[in-house]
């Protein structure tokens, strides 16, 4: 049974046989495509189909052919269900967007669905730091009373007491 599809590597490649194999005056010889397609393991229909997309012209030297890579890329396949997921996460609260399970549960999505969006980048990871950063200025305010509380303490100085 033949295979499905020819890569675009292939595809020039079977292309190329094929020019080698074109007699000088333009023409194939017979039998041509069904070697070629023997070669790569598909119907001789298939090969025929890249030789009449490639429409090779022998007498402009400046482009001997047309482009034969495959037009079957990028939106094939199947349709995306869910258009606007990150809309859709948008409206989760931050609480809920701590796992792709607490987020399929809020969303009424399927993990899996969730984690094949994002892993196309249709929305980003977010996390919380585990513990609140402290603003500067309850920091400043926090280390001018420790210190405070180091200097009004009886016994302590500042100064070292030269022992090792």
């Amino acid at each position: 049974m033949p295979k499905p599809n020819l890569t675009d590597d292939e595809r020039n490649d079977a292309l190329h046989q094929l020019l080698a194999l074109m007699a000088p005056d333009g023409t194939m010889p017979r039998g041509a495509f069904a070697q070629v397609a023997e070669r790569f393991g598909v119907a001789r229909h298939t090969i025929r189909r890249i030789w009449h997309r490639a429409s090779v012209d022998v007498t402009n030297p400046r482009q001997l052919c047309q482009d034969v890579s495959s037009r079957q890329k990028g939106r094939s396949g199947r349709k995306p269900k869910h258009t606007s997921i990150a809309d859709v996460i948008k409206d989760v609260p931050m609480a809920h967007r701590t796992s792709f399970a607490s987020m399929a549960a809020a969303t009424n999505i399927p993990k899996s669905t969730l984690h094949a969006y994002f892993k196309r980048g249709a929305f980003v990871k977010s996390s919380t730091p585990a513990k609140r950063l402290v603003p500067v200025p309850k920091k400043v305010a926090r280390d001018t009373m420790a210190n405070d509380a180091n200097k009004a303490a009886p016994g302590t100085t500042t100064e070292s007491s030269g022992v090792l």
